[in-house]
This record gives structure tokens, C-alpha cells and sequence, in this order.
């Protein structure tokens, strides 16, 4: 007998992570056209908070799994959960958001 999958188990594995890509200087000058003081250190380290502090509560999803929108509903409302300060927000903003419009994210 054949199973379909239900759009919930769908989403669950497109949605999930599984090892995220590390930004590149290519996202950086991508970042740089909404954020001018976005630097490659600064994308590594939300890349780092999202992971550890982020993956630390829940499974991660991969940037391009919500839209724009979502995400900056989100990322306020699990801040307060997993504490994060609001440079920690900030940078994972940024990170997601950056990484959500790269080629390879997708």
C-alpha cells in the first residue's frame, strides 16, 4: 500500500535544516544593499547564534522555509524564549534574511 505525503510532513522535510550554508562574501555584498555595516564576521556569528542558541530549543529551518515576513514575526517572539539580546537578533536577522536570497539556500 502506498503512502502520500500529508503537506505537514511535506513542509517538515523541506523544512528542515540539516547543515545550513555558511555565508560567503558574495552574501555580504548582497546584505550590504539593506545593511551597510553587514561584514562576513557578522553573518558567521548569526549563523553561530541561530544554530546554537536557535537549534538549542527546536529543529532549524533553513532561511528560504518562511518568507520575509514570517521571519521578522518570528525572530522576535523566540528571542524572548532563547534570551537573546538584541545584537543577537539583530545578527540572525541578518543572517536569515541574507541567506533566504542566496542561489545555494535554495
Amino acid at each position: 500500500m502506498k503512502r502520500k505525503l500529508t503537506p505537514a510532513l511535506l513542509m517538515f522535510i523541506v523544512g528542515c535544516a540539516g547543515p545550513l550554508v555558511q555565508p560567503t562574501q558574495t552574501d555580504v555584498e548582497r546584505a550590504q544593499t539593506k545593511w551597510q555595516d553587514v561584514n562576513l564576521a557578522s553573518l558567521q556569528l548569526g549563523h553561530t547564534v541561530y544554530t546554537e542558541r536557535c537549534g538549542g530549543c527546536h529543529r532549524l529551518y533553513r532561511p528560504t522555509a518562511f518568507s520575509e515576513k514570517k521571519w521578522l514575526h518570528e525572530i522576535p517572539e523566540m528571542s524572548i524564549k532563547a534570551a537573546l539580546s538584541d545584537r543577537e537578533q539583530q545578527l540572525v536577522r541578518e543572517y536569515l534574511l541574507t541567506m533566504r536570497e542566496a542561489p545555494q539556500s535554495k
